[in-house]
């Protein structure tokens, strides 16, 4: 009964501009209704929190709708908990816990602020923030934090935010969700229902050189890191939605120049000629089709440098790809789900340290980096309200070459020239089965993990369990 007077109640709930959170029940309920085809399907996340108007018969609709409420994603509320207990099982046994306090409030009709913290004992720090453990015990900081304007058709956001760029709410070429948020200013615009626009700009704060470099006539060894990035999506029909997306990252010693790429409609390679510096510019161009509700088809290509004439040995770079197709099958209560991507070797590195895809030493694109193929089948099944289970298998490639690979480029020796597979190849197949059930204010989830190990690889179990608790 209580779900039920919630479902009727989605459809008079206020307007609640608030940023979702990362991999939250509100963005999966959007993209599921993308997918479905009620609504052209988005490649920005975080998504504006709004009041949703479809609802769908079936226990999967129904179990992301339960997790929104046990999330309080829609409630009138400003201070928010969010905490998780429990263990881990990889080498060994190790506890695991997580705290997350949320506040949220409105300054005027148009203008709300947000600040997340939290405090974890996970002192790896696989996130990247920017923080240093305390007695090497645990870990504490800010998450996320921002003041957001926003009207029918524009919304700024200035402080910090994860950012996926994506049709995909799991992969992406550009911006992988598991990244470092960044601090900058986030601009997004809808001129008309056929055309909309991204913008995001960030410091990446400096780096310390391992040895001098000339730049901007003078001797360095630190500099400053900058990412500048527009996207503009075009809407043919609630069916068909393309996108090309721009993203640079550039380094710079002076003030004067460090918004040499800030105009959100100018063409960021056409500026770098203009400026004659070495920065990192990366092109995507993304498609989604879907047909009927019933397929989902999206395709990504990312150019970050392709060698179209040979000159000489300067030119044996190889060309610098990527590529992801995904299909997704919403299916009674389950969603299908089945992708191939490939990331040819050296995408992401560039010549000068500061302008590599980076950012706190982990990679702002694809979590795994460059020189890697794979193939990845997914299959998420409620079989209840109150919960689901997800089983993923996937097979992957990865040679030995990363964001990070010192550049050796021009080269004569071939062996480099190698388009993806530099030697030793990694290559290894996983299979996980998680279980997620939700009672009341608590979510009580079991993962396990088998990754088989084929070549360069070592086999392996790895067990999660925890209870989430969200007041």
């Amino acid at each position: 009964m209580i779900l039920i007077v919630f479902l009727l109640l989605l459809s008079f709930i206020p307007v609640h501009p608030y940023m979702s959170d990362r991999f939250s029940a509100y963005e999966e309920y959007v993209w599921y209704q993308g997918i479905k085809g009620t609504i052209p399907l988005t490649n920005n996340y975080p998504v504006e929190i709004k009041e949703s108007g479809a609802v769908y018969e079936n226990n999967y609709s129904k179990f992301l709708l339960k997790k929104i409420d046990f999330e309080k994603t829609l409630k009138n509320q400003n201070i928010f908990l969010d905490a998780s207990v429990g263990a881990s099982y990889h080498d060994s046994i190790a506890p695991t816990i997580s705290i997350s306090p949320k506040v949220e409030f409105s300054l005027t009709d148009n203008i709300e602020a947000s600040v997340k913290v939290f405090l974890s004992n996970d002192i790896d720090n696989s996130r990247g923030f920017p923080i240093k453990p305390f007695k090497e015990k645990i870990i504490a900081g800010f998450e996320r934090g921002y003041v957001k304007y926003s009207n029918e058709k524009l919304f700024v956001l200035f402080g910090r935010m994860d950012y996926h760029s994506s049709f995909s709410k799991d992969n992406s070429l550009l911006f992988d969700y598991k990244a470092v948020p960044m601090d900058g200013i986030y601009l997004s615009g809808e001129a008309n229902r056929y055309f909309s626009y991204d913008f995001k700009y960030a410091s990446l704060g400096s780096m310390k050189l391992d040895s001098t470099y000339l730049f901007e006539g003078e001797d360095i060894d630190v500099i400053s890191r900058y990412l500048s990035f527009h996207k503009f999506i075009l809407t043919l029909k609630d069916y068909l939605r393309l996108s090309f997306s721009e993203s640079c990252i550039f380094g710079r010693k002076s003030i004067g120049n460090i918004f040499d790429y800030t105009f959100p409609f100018f063409i960021f390679y056409g500026e770098q000629n203009n400026i004659d510096i070495n920065d990192n510019i990366l092109w995507a161009f993304d498609v989604n089709y879907n047909y009927l509700g019933r397929v989902n088809l999206s395709y990504s290509l990312l150019v970050d440098d392709y060698q179209y004439e040979y000159e000489g040995t300067k030119d044996l770079e190889p060309p610098e790809l990527g590529h992801i197709v995904r299909i997704d099958a919403p299916v009674c209560c389950a969603v299908m789900s089945l992708s191939y991507m490939r990331i040819n070797a050296w995408v992401y590195n560039q010549r000068y340290p500061w302008n590599r895809y980076i950012f706190n030493s982990k990679n702002i694109g694809d979590e795994m980096g460059p020189d890697i193929q794979g193939i990845e089948g997914n299959g998420l099944f409620a079989y209840s309200s109150t919960g689901r289970v997800n089983f993923k298998v996937s097979y992957f490639e990865k040679g030995d070459n990363y964001s990070s690979s010192d550049w050796i480029f021009p080269i004569s020796d071939t062996y480099y020239y190698k388009q993806i597979g530099i030697d030793p190849v990694k290559k290894w197949t996983e299979a996980s089965l998680s279980v997620e059930q939700i009672y009341k204010f608590l979510s009580f989830n079991l993962s396990l993990n088998y990754l088989y190990g084929i070549e360069n690889t070592d086999s392996g179990l790895s067990v999660d369990s925890y209870i989430r608790i969200l007041l």
